[in-house]
């Protein structure tokens, strides 16, 4: 272990966000305390344990082995607070309220020990609202981290520091995320949504506006707003599902609330009746009763969108298997790759590719070093390859392609038993 690791790591809120990157603490061998509220009711299981219970059942998995949930102590805020006074980094992951954030840093501030870093995985929300009432202090250890669901095979990681964050406290996040998390690591400014909310929210509502508008089923917008614009193949609405359709709407009223009123996304970030009924009945997305999309038995249903002008919850239909004519044409067409070496002397090497797996060779997928003047760690990896997220062809899960390559540097070879040393 690095001397400039942490050594005891917490992480408050188990919803999808937090117990992700609790998992993925656990992924690079340390111990994470992973608090949320208590059972709503005498008998249930707390909310930080129905995340475990997620995490091992999570399709791609989130632990990189099952093993890994033994480094996972779950607890419950109010009862175990006083264990967060031995932490030195603490990671907020609670609700996208600034209300309810702002409390929670006042009950920090009285416990934690003067060197504890305390960082937000908010989406969108700057640190000056976050901390606007805290000490200095606690100003100067306190940053943004912001992960990307799924925290193991999503890289980016947005790094923001606050006016009066100490440097120190930046650098020492940006070293334990990249050299031990496995994350790339982007600083941002100070300002809502980041870059990647900034324009990927919108980007989301605009596609949710656009499919009203032009009266089209969910899974034809979703084949549209997929491939064929260069985005992940989940289209709008799977993407919703999979992050939480409940957290998308906190994230949507959030940004709205603190961009300027003239801003361009007020026009598409209004609030709409049928989501809001649809988090009310439970339907959340991926982690609760389904979505935009749901399974009946065997069968795929879909919210059926068109035609629907209610304000009740828009009633399920079998989803369609046969994808629009422009869909099917860019899930055809061939495609360029480009592959990212490790070693700013290596050149990128950029491959033809074809939309269908079976007509391509593993070796012709696989990323190459060129030229290489100089040697890294392999790492269990394919030679030049960076930790990265790798868009596939066809119909392909590129998460699950790039499961292997998403995977700490300090876990690779001090975890391996089988450490790699440059040559």
């Amino acid at each position: 272990m690095s001397a400039a690791d942490f050594r005891n790591i917490a992480v408050i809120g188990a919803g999808t966000m937090g117990s992700g990157i609790a998992a993925q603490i656990a992924n690079a061998g340390h111990d994470v305390l992973l608090l949320d509220l208590g059972a709503k009711s005498v008998g249930e299981k707390i909310p930080a344990e129905n995340a475990i219970d997620r995490l091992l059942a999570s399709d791609p998995p989130q632990l990189m082995s099952k093993k890994n949930v033994a480094r996972i102590t779950t607890g419950v805020i109010d009862d175990d607070f006083e264990k967060l006074a031995d932490c030195d980094w603490i990671i907020e992951a609670v609700v996208e309220r600034l209300d309810i954030k702002k409390a929670l840093y006042r009950r920090l501030d009285a416990v934690i020990g003067a060197n504890c870093i305390v960082s937000s995985n908010t989406s969108t929300i700057p640190i000056k609202l976050l901390v606007e009432d805290m000490p200095t202090a606690f100003r100067q250890r306190f940053a943004i981290t912001h992960y990307f669901n799924p925290v193991r095979y999503m890289r980016l990681l947005e790094l923001v520091r606050g006016s009066e964050t100490n440097h120190d406290v930046i650098d020492r996040l940006a070293d334990f995320n990249d050299r031990v998390l496995g994350k790339g690591v982007v600083r941002c400014g100070d300002t809502p949504g980041f870059l990647g909310n900034r324009v990927g929210v919108f980007a989301l509502q605009v596609g949710i506006d656009e499919t009203l508008k032009c009266n089209l089923a969910i899974e034809d917008a979703d084949a549209l707003f997929g491939r064929p614009m260069g985005i992940p193949k989940t289209g709008v609405f799977g993407l919703y599902d999979l992050i939480g359709i409940d957290l998308m709407a906190d994230v949507v009223v959030s940004l709205g609330n603190i961009l300027p009123a003239d801003d361009a996304f007020h026009a598409v970030g209004a609030a709409n009746p049928a989501i809001a009924a649809m988090i009310e009945a439970g339907f959340t997305g991926d982690k609760g009763k389904g979505g935009f999309y749901c399974l009946e038995g065997t069968r795929r249903m879909a919210r059926q969108f068109a035609g629907f002008d209610g304000n009740d919850m828009p009633p399920l239909k079998p989803a369609k298997t046969q994808l629009p004519a422009a869909a099917i044409a860019a899930d055809s067409a061939p495609t360029t790759e480009i592959s990212e070496p490790s070693n700013d002397n290596s050149p990128k090497l950029t491959t033809p590719s074809t939309a269908s797996l079976g007509k391509i060779s593993i070796a012709a997928r696989t990323a190459k070093a060129m030229g290489r003047s100089k040697c890294d760690p392999s790492l269990g990896r394919a030679a030049g390859d960076r930790f990265t997220m790798i868009r596939l062809e066809g119909k392909a899960m590129a998460i699950a392609f790039s499961a292997a390559f998403t995977r700490s540097r300090a876990s690779d070879t001090a975890l391996s038993g089988n450490p790699t040393t440059p040559k």
